[in-house]
């Protein structure tokens, strides 16, 4: 009995896999260098809806697969206040972040270190800011009536395709 589950499957092409998948989606997106990729994902998010906008904290676990001293992730409406890295080897030492540039046509930040981070998985620590827009992508904002009629503000997301950078940074591809 030869069913589809019990065929071992076989991988050709670039690695990491998603760069192959990404590449015929990439037309006209930019793509992130893979020295360094996500693992998980931990945020803190804190939105004034008075004032629409937002606090976050983003702890990325990260895997470092080439020794660099720049991460780059999309990043689009945010504004950086702190980066820092530290190497689950070395969970002692942290490395601040020295320099942080955001390319606003490209949609990207990089956070540059003064030394290398060591290959392996450390985690990437970042302190930012955000609008709670009203387009409805990203983090954004909407209206709604509570039970008596009066309207209300909720906070909402919409992270298809490349949304999530408007709220976090990622690899948003």
């Amino acid at each position: 009995q030869d069913s589809a589950q019990s065929r071992p499957y076989q991988i050709h092409g670039a690695w990491p896999p998603h760069r192959a998948m990404a590449e015929d989606k990439a037309k006209g997106r930019v793509l992130l260098p893979d020295l360094v990729l996500p693992v998980r994902y931990d945020l803190k998010l804190t939105p004034d809806l008075e004032k629409f906008f937002f606090d976050g904290k983003a702890d990325i676990e990260v895997e470092v697969h080439e020794a660099t001293s720049e991460v780059t992730l999309h990043a689009k409406e945010l504004q950086f206040m702190t980066a820092s890295f530290v190497s689950a080897e070395d969970g002692a030492k942290t490395m601040e972040v020295a320099a942080i540039n955001m390319n606003f046509k490209e949609k990207t930040v990089t956070f540059v270190f003064e030394e290398m981070l060591p290959v392996g998985k450390g985690t990437l620590s970042i302190e930012y800011a955000g609008i709670l827009n009203n387009q409805m992508a990203g983090f954004y904002r909407s209206n709604y009536k509570d039970i008596h009629g009066n309207t209300k503000v909720m906070a909402s997301t919409q992270f298809e395709s490349i949304d999530a950078r408007r709220c976090f940074p990622c690899w948003d591809e």
